[in-house]
This record gives C-alpha cells, structure tokens and sequence, in this order.
C-alpha cells in the first residue's frame, strides 16, 4: 500500500472477508487517499472495471507452491491486464507470467522489489503509446482466451485429434 503512495497510482480492492474491515481501519487512520474499496461485483461490471485499470496485482503466500491458477489470474489475464504476481521463488504461476510475457513475478514482497516491478511494469504496459497498450491488452488476452477458456481447451484437443499421424 505504501509504495504507491505518492506515485499516482491508485489502488483499488473490490472484496470482502474476515480482514477486509481491518484493512478499511488501518487505511482510514493512515489517511490514504490514493486507496478505494467496492463491493463484489458480477463478471460483467468487473470486466468494465478492469478495462479502466492498469494493473493486476496476485499475491500468494510465498510458502505456497502448488500448480493451482488463481481465479483472479485468469480474470485479469482474460481482460488484457498485466499482472503482477507476488509469490514464492517454486510457484508455477511465475513461470507463466514470465514466459509468456504477461507482467512480472517477483519471489519477495519487499518494498524494493515491489517498487521496482511497479515502475518496470508502468514503463511497458502503461506509459507505453495507446496502439502498444492495446497491442500488449489483445495478446495477454488471447493467451487466457488459448489457455484458460473452454473454448480455447476445446479446440486444442480437436485440433490434437485431427493432427495424429
């Protein structure tokens, strides 16, 4: 919350759940403006929020090691939003983004790193002219649509089937 601070950045939590008003409290008494909160919304209204946003941020306990994709991966990916991913150095989902050229993974949640992401990120996916942005949004969006969609899924195995020798 700190490091976009200052920066111009706004940060904005659409959740709910057992920590959700204690991070309401502690952003109240810190006087944060740069910081909002909604309600969960339905796919369709998030969608158009997302298509307002820059960013995507996942964080996962660094200790957490598992093959799982979080289902706000797939949402933000599947809007044409980088992403920034948080989570420990053995996490398959930093190989996904980094391969594939998605945002940036970083293994610590140190203010540095986390600042430096945010400034690389901001430089290539947001700062960039509008024809980059929307060449970058079209093709993080096809990779979900390849991967993650069951349209996507359901041609790969037709085309595995068809393409047998």
């Amino acid at each position: 919350i700190d490091v976009a601070q200052g920066h111009g950045i706004t940060i904005t939590f659409i959740s709910r759940g057992d920590r959700l008003e204690e991070l309401q409290s502690y952003v109240t008494q810190k006087e944060y403006k740069h910081i909002e909160f909604r309600s969960l919304m339905d796919f369709d209204k998030l969608v158009v929020f997302f298509q307002k946003c820059d960013l995507g941020l996942v964080t996962l306990d660094l200790r957490h090691t598992s093959g799982h994709v979080p289902g706000k991966f797939v949402s933000y990916v599947s809007c044409g939003l980088p992403v920034l991913c948080i989570a420990g150095r053995s996490n398959n989902l930093g190989k996904i983004v980094t391969q594939n050229q998605l945002g940036d993974f970083i293994y610590d949640d140190s203010r540095k790193s986390i600042e430096q992401s945010v400034r690389k990120l901001s430089e290539k996916f947001v700062f960039c002219g509008l024809q980059e942005k929307m060449r970058h949004r079209a093709r993080i969006s096809n990779y979900a649509y390849n991967n993650f969609s069951t349209e996507g899924a359901s041609l790969t195995v037709i085309n595995s089937l068809f393409n047998k020798n």
